[in-house]
């Protein structure tokens, strides 16, 4: 470590040690402040440099939503999503009786989320309601002793007919969704309530174990219409509904989640979507399967939840400046991103967070398989405990997300230069369950330092 490093070091030290005292002392304030007694507060600001990444892999099982619909965006292109998923019997061992007579299968859909162009009022989205034609767990071949993971390349084999349809009209009030109710096919209703009645399939097979209920039902394909422009987020607290009479008076309900199993192994469930997307003829055709990360075409970068595109940028300039740091003081770093306009239905994602990638563009992990990124004390390393990632909140007001990286600076000040970290990739948090993006033309990404100078 070199003199003005630990100048440098020195010198944070002592900044954060006034700031801390409430003196009306210039040293460490961290906006800008009226010279005084021979110390002047500056500001500089350093462009960064910055390319795209693509994620080669998004395990969209578990995740908490789903996925369904079709959107066409002008930057990014046409994304198509559907929804797999596996169904859960809150009670797998229902006592119908003998004399019960079936009513109805309905499935609840809550939508909380819309991704897509302006609504049009009165314009109509159709999803189509499917079963699965295969049993999950036999279209994957997955490595002994790990568990079953499904990711948005994946899908599930489907019977060609429908067995409901959700016609989801538009209103003004439309900025969730809402719950819907879709009536399902009742001779698989009727089928479904007698083999629950009997307890078994195939006369040995107890449906009361989920593996067999599985086997037996396979799931459904939740599947957008070809008209659709609009793509939704299916809250995970979808559910069949199967109501049944106990008799001319009375019903009862057997409920069956689309969510996934937290229970032991051999009760799982799964549930995914499938994401795809066709860049062609879009300013962001460069972003295809040949790479992970890529260099800026139009000085642009871009930031895509869903399909997996995130900025990567490199704060190299930030650790060079604290080299060179020996006769000033940081009082402040903060990291800018300035999103581009951007037309409503394809707002930027709420959150990022950063995740220290190689010059691959691959997303650097643990031992446990957690990204490794930076933390809010400063340090880069995987979470754990109280120290959890940093994170970037975007200002629809002022249009661009703010992050203080102070404790950045800080702790590569006083780190060897073989240990030192500068290229992050920023996600969003939502990465898998959204759409939201954003456009950063590539001089709308800088980080702004706040610094004081002494006289001598």
């Amino acid at each position: 470590m070199n003199i003005s490093l630990r100048n440098f070091g020195l010198c944070f030290g002592i900044a954060f040690l006034l700031a801390s005292c409430g003196d009306e002392n210039i040293v460490g304030f961290d906006e800008l402040q009226p010279n005084q007694d021979g110390v002047e507060t500056l500001e500089l600001v350093l462009p960064l440099q910055t390319k795209v990444s693509r994620y080669d892999t998004l395990r969209t099982q578990g995740v908490g939503y789903y996925l369904t619909g079709k959107l066409s965006d002008p930057v990014f292109g046409t994304v198509t999503a559907n929804t797999f998923t596996e169904v859960r019997p809150v009670d797998i061992n229902p006592d119908i009786g003998d004399t019960a007579f079936y009513n109805s299968l309905q499935l609840q859909l809550s939508v909380d989320n819309i991704y897509g162009g302006e609504l049009v009022v009165g314009n109509t989205q159709t999803i189509n309601i499917h079963q699965a034609s295969e049993v999950f767990e036999f279209t994957k071949v997955k490595p002994i002793g790990t568990q079953l993971e499904f990711y948005s390349f994946d899908n599930i084999p489907y019977e060609a007919e429908p067995i409901g349809q959700l016609q989801i009209p538009l209103r003004d009030s439309d900025t969730d969704g809402g719950t819907f109710l879709v009536d399902l096919d009742d001779a698989l209703g009727e089928q479904l309530f007698e083999d629950l009645r009997s307890g078994t399939i195939d006369q040995f097979d107890s449906l009361t174990v989920q593996a067999n209920f599985n086997r037996y039902f396979k799931g459904l394909a939740l599947i957008g219409g070809e008209d659709n422009d609009l793509v939704f987020r299916i809250n995970s607290n979808a559910k069949l509904i199967l109501e049944y009479n106990l008799d001319a008076d009375s019903t009862q309900q057997i409920e069956f989640f689309l969510n996934q199993s937290t229970a032991s192994v051999s009760n799982q469930v799964f549930g995914f979507s499938e994401i795809l997307t066709d860049r062609t003829g879009t300013e962001t055709a460069f972003i295809d399967e040949s790479a992970n990360i890529f260099e800026l075409q139009d000085n642009k970068t871009y930031v895509q939840a869903g399909a997996g595109v995130a900025p990567v940028i490199d704060l190299r300039p930030v650790i060079d400046l604290m080299d060179t740091s020996s006769n000033f003081l940081v009082n402040k770093v903060v990291l800018e991103l300035e999103v581009a306009d951007y037309d409503p239905g394809f707002a930027p994602p709420a959150t990022l967070f950063f995740d220290r990638v190689n010059e691959d563009g691959f997303v650097v992990r643990a031992s446990n398989g957690a990204s490794i990124g930076l933390l809010n004390d400063g340090s880069v390393q995987a979470p754990s405990g109280s120290t959890q990632r940093v994170f970037a909140v975007f200002d629809s007001e002022e249009n661009d997300y703010s992050i203080n990286l102070t404790n950045y600076a800080r702790v590569m000040a006083l780190t060897a230069e073989e240990d030192r970290v500068s290229t992050f990739q920023l996600a969003p948090v939502n990465l898998t369950s959204s759409l939201n993006r954003a456009v950063f033309p590539a001089g709308n990404i800088r980080v702004r330092v706040i610094y004081s100078t002494f006289a001598r």
